[in-house]
């Protein structure tokens, strides 16, 4: 059986869709909590459900570039945050620092790929002469010289 790219992006978007709104109301229907403890394993908790939703839309949306993926997470769990407040519900503004973590370590892995990558393209050079000559940050500063002409 084989599975085609195509295939797994339809799974993965329809899995987003799913997981985001399981998500919602989960957030929605959180017990309030009493104990330190417990709101220190629901920050956590928060945390990697973002991580997780951040995994399926990178998934999902492979042509997006991932920082914005990462922003898109983050505010959707403040607007969960914001939707709590106006629907009545306890909302703890500390836990949104604990979601953008968990959207922005899947992105900031990534970044360190690009940096492994660009490492192995020229191992025995200094970053600071193999960074400016990055294809990707060659075609911008070209764009860039472009428009100024």
């Amino acid at each position: 059986m084989r599975i085609e790219v195509g295939t797994i992006k339809l799974l993965s978007r329809v899995a987003l869709a799913v997981s985001g709104v399981i998500v919602s109301v989960g957030f929605f229907d959180e017990i309030v909590h009493h104990d330190a403890s417990e709101i220190f394993l629901s920050r956590g908790a928060h945390a990697c459900i973002l991580y997780g939703l951040t995994l399926l839309a990178f998934a999902a949306m492979p042509a997006t570039r991932r920082s914005d993926i990462a922003k898109t997470v983050t505010l959707f769990a403040v607007l969960i945050q914001l939707g709590r407040r106006l629907a009545g519900f306890e909302c703890d503004i500390l836990e949104v620092p604990c979601d953008a973590l968990g959207a922005y370590a899947v992105s900031t892995a990534s970044c360190v790929e690009r940096l492994r990558a660009l490492n192995r393209t020229d191992p025995h050079e200094p970053f600071s002469l193999v960074y400016p000559n990055d294809r990707r940050r060659r075609s911008r500063s070209a764009v860039r010289t472009a428009k100024l002409v």
